[in-house]
């Protein structure tokens, strides 16, 4: 099934890389990367969707998440102003106001189905129909050009 979309958010943990945790706990040392992460990413970029990240990030904040995005190579996927963390908003994927301030701030609040949030726990992707975007499970390579 192709999906078209005009802003792509995507989850981080288990739909594009699994956190390597460090020392104190609840920290994160790097991201290694699923197989399907640059695949899909790429196929993202080449449908001129703008792309962007909502991730529930606990006690860590974008500022320590985001270097680990560039250190696995994928943080040049996404728009700075996309990069949604839970602990800088404070909303978690559990409620719609993450998801409804990610399309504010795609410039699409009163257009939210032009959003695609990509996430593998199926009651986020529900929240996040809720709030108007749509959803998908990764992995999904299959983007339809965005007008």
């Amino acid at each position: 099934m192709t999906i078209a979309a005009k802003v792509i958010f995507f989850d981080i943990g288990a739909t594009l890389a699994t956190p390597v945790p460090g020392d104190p706990p609840g920290s994160i040392t790097a991201f290694a990367l699923l197989s399907w992460a640059v695949p899909m990413l790429e196929a993202a970029q080449r449908s001129g969707a703008r792309l962007g990240i909502i991730s529930n990030t606990g006690d860590l904040p974008g500022s320590a998440i985001t270097p680990l995005l560039d250190n696995a190579g994928i943080k040049k996927f996404f728009e700075k102003d996309l990069l949604i963390y839970s602990k800088d908003v404070g909303h978690s994927k559990a409620t719609p106001e993450i998801f409804r301030l990610a399309a504010a701030r795609a410039g699409y609040a009163d257009e939210k189905d032009a959003c695609l949030f990509v996430g593998e726990d199926a009651a986020e992707r529900q929240t996040a129909v809720t709030a108007g975007l749509r959803s998908a499970a990764p992995p999904v390579f299959d983007f339809a050009k965005a007008d």
